[in-house]
């Protein structure tokens, strides 16, 4: 999975981010309100959709140093979950970003609820953090219940969004598959095209859409040397 790399510090960017110090802060008037929710001191290093939420990877390098367990638990988690097909597809409704936390102090992660390393931080798209994964031991099936999981509780517009564009796909491969009967080659082919390049598509659904392109272009190319 391609994702942009990230730095630890406050992100000067878009803003500069006080420090939550947990005590009531004041309007003009005096009047107390509730502190703001504690933030990620994270600081991107590309240009990110703002409205996205985010998926951070917190994560040891193992070429850093191979004795190192938490490098060798990173390489297990990608291993087992985070270079997954579908966990790829879905990451694309968020900023993703991978942080290496080789050079940053313990004490700072623990105080930002990252308490071992591999961890991926689900948050939305001002850096509160909604959901903690840290089992790198997960497998690919999990890690994407998880992810579905916080969409539909915590980021509804995105879930929305995501359930939209799954139905859309069934709807466009559905379409397709009429078109093949119709014997128009050309047009289920820029169906099946579109159904595999929607991210909220299901993997079988892919696949299935994936075998039809091979078979629609053996069609157009009888048909054109006939």
């Amino acid at each position: 999975m391609a994702w942009n790399n990230a730095e630890w510090g406050v992100d000067t960017g878009s803003g500069s981010q006080e420090e939550d110090t947990g005590e009531p802060t004041s309007e003009p008037s005096g009047t107390p309100t509730k502190p703001a929710k504690p933030k990620l001191p994270v600081r991107f290093l590309t240009q990110a959709d703002d409205k996205k939420p985010c998926m951070i990877y917190f994560y040891f390098p193992t070429d850093k140093d191979k004795k190192d367990i938490r490098g060798k638990r990173s390489a297990m988690f990608e291993d087992r979950a985070y270079n997954d097909e579908e966990v790829a597809r879905i990451a694309k409704y968020f900023n993703c970003y991978r942080l290496d936390v080789s050079g940053i102090e313990e004490k700072n992660l623990l105080a930002n609820g990252v308490t071992s390393i591999p961890t991926v931080l689900i948050t939305d798209h001002e850096l509160t953090v909604l959901a903690n994964i840290s089992d790198y031991k997960i497998t690919a099936p999990k890690l994407l219940s998880m992810i579905i999981s916080t969409m539909q509780k915590k980021l509804s517009e995105v879930w929305k969004l995501f359930s939209d564009d799954r139905k859309k796909a069934e709807e466009v491969f559905d379409s397709a598959m009429q078109m093949m009967k119709e014997k128009k080659y050309a047009e289920a082919l820029t169906k099946f095209d579109s159904v595999i390049k929607t991210p909220a598509t299901a993997l079988s659904v892919v696949k299935r859409a994936a075998s039809q392109v091979e078979t629609v272009k053996a069609l157009l190319k009888v048909n054109k040397d006939g």
